[in-house]
């Protein structure tokens, strides 16, 4: 798994999930999370300095040997990344990183480790996104984060020796445009978990496996190695959609849900109004930016994909999770495209649906546009403020130099939001 992000609904179905395999087979399995367990954008985690976080750690450890990359988002809510290492650590949980101290040069943590305590040998390796903006000021000015294609070339031969009786396990959180060029350096036997773009991927190659296991804790994947003296690796892979787990971690819903009572105000758990329906994870993306084009009036919305997290569901909506459905809020922001540039901009849009990965470019917009788009109209284009930002818009939208302002009529999508619930 990975880009849990602090999902507090999901936490105790994975720790029942992990529970249910081990039961199963008789033996734990080896759990996985590819970074950004916390979230500071939950108020729980961020008034309690992420104790529920490191509840559901300390569980997960006691059921199963655990593997923890280190993302962008694990000192949400700690200034300094050698705590959490060495906190991971004093659960005896086994944490990889590539990041460096700008300082020293010194490791944060092992950046590769060989591991003979299971069936077969395995060779671990962690990366890091080097895409500076998306961590806190204070961990740029202490660290530095080596780009996941350059370190994965630098390091090819250790990191991915070609063997019959060893397995080689890489956690990517560098995201998927990365991911394309480890893979095909991959030595047969290897599965890559990828991370960062919250997106849902597979991609499959003779004796290897990468993987994109989604945002948010909608689902877990299971993966089974198995290993044939005569015809070489097995690699069985099975997704486990969390919103039908029926095995829950009673323990760890009780935690919760005294985290809530003492550091959720009466204002977060007010009733802001109801949804008719439940979404899911694609689904609910779509409805928010169905919700602030129709708001708006704007001739299209792009908002990208990572600003969503949780899923709406039906019944009644908490203030508190406005948060997790809109991770970072705030006005939208206008300008004026051709119907040549909107029609370009929708071609690279809404990715999610995408099977093959030639045509990914990690993190995208999700949009709502027009039917029918003439290419000489000028067009209102409305997107988040992250997007608009002069180093996003190539690699969003995919034009640049677009002269964007604040609409003084949408200060924020999480009110957008409120406004259309029943």
């Amino acid at each position: 798994m990975a880009d849990l992000h602090s999902a507090h609904e999901r936490l105790a179905s994975i720790l029942g999930e992990v529970n249910r395999i081990r039961e199963e087979n008789g033996e734990p399995p080896l759990v996985l999370i590819n970074g950004d367990i916390f979230e500071s954008g939950n108020v729980v985690t961020a008034r309690s300095e992420g104790v529920v976080e490191w509840q559901f750690l300390e569980r997960l450890s006691q059921m199963a040997p655990v593997v923890v990359n280190i993302g962008n988002h694990e000192g949400a809510v700690e200034d300094d990344l050698r705590e959490v290492v060495r906190r991971l650590k004093e659960l005896g949980i086994v944490v990889l990183s590539n990041i460096t101290s700008a300082a020293d040069g010194s490791a944060l943590a092992d950046a590769t480790l060989n591991v003979s305590d299971f069936r077969i040998p395995l060779t671990l390796a962690g990366m890091a996104t080097n895409d500076l903006n998306t961590y806190r000021q204070v961990h740029r000015d202490q660290w530095t984060f080596p780009d996941p294609v350059a370190y994965g070339d630098q390091l090819a031969e250790q990191l991915f020796l070609s063997s019959f009786s060893g397995f080689n396990i890489i956690l990517n959180h560098g995201g998927i445009v990365s991911d394309r060029h480890l893979f095909d350096g991959l030595s047969y036997g290897s599965l890559l978990i990828g991370g960062h773009d919250h997106l849902i991927h597979r991609q499959d190659a003779p004796g290897k496996l990468a993987l994109h296991t989604g945002w948010w804790g909608a689902q877990i994947d299971k993966v089974v190695i198995t290993q044939h003296p005569d015809k070489g690796w097995e690699i069985d892979h099975e997704v486990i959609p969390l919103s039908q787990a029926g095995s829950v971690d009673a323990v760890m819903a009780a935690e919760i849900a005294d985290a809530e009572a003492i550091y959720l105000t009466e204002s977060d758990r007010a009733i802001v109004g109801h949804s008719p329906q439940s979404f899911d994870a694609v689904g609910t993306m779509h409805e928010i930016v169905r919700i602030i084009h129709e708001a708006g009036g704007y001739d299209a919305v792009c908002i990208n994909n990572t600003t969503f997290g949780s899923h709406l569901t039906e019944g009644p909506v908490r203030k508190v999770a406005l948060n997790s459905l809109i991770r970072f809020d705030g006005a939208m922001q206008t300008t004026q495209v051709t119907g040549a540039q909107l029609s370009a901009i929708r071609a690279i849009a809404n990715q999610h649906g995408l099977s093959d990965w030639a045509n990914r470019t990690g993190e995208y917009v999700v949009g709502q546009f027009p039917n029918v788009i003439n290419p000489d109209t000028l067009c209102t284009l409305a997107v988040n403020g992250w997007v608009a930002l002069p180093f996003n818009q190539q690699r969003f939208l995919g034009v640049q130099n677009l002269a964007f302002s604040q609409d003084p009529t949408f200060e924020s999508m999480r009110q957008a939001i409120i406004d259309a619930l029943d």
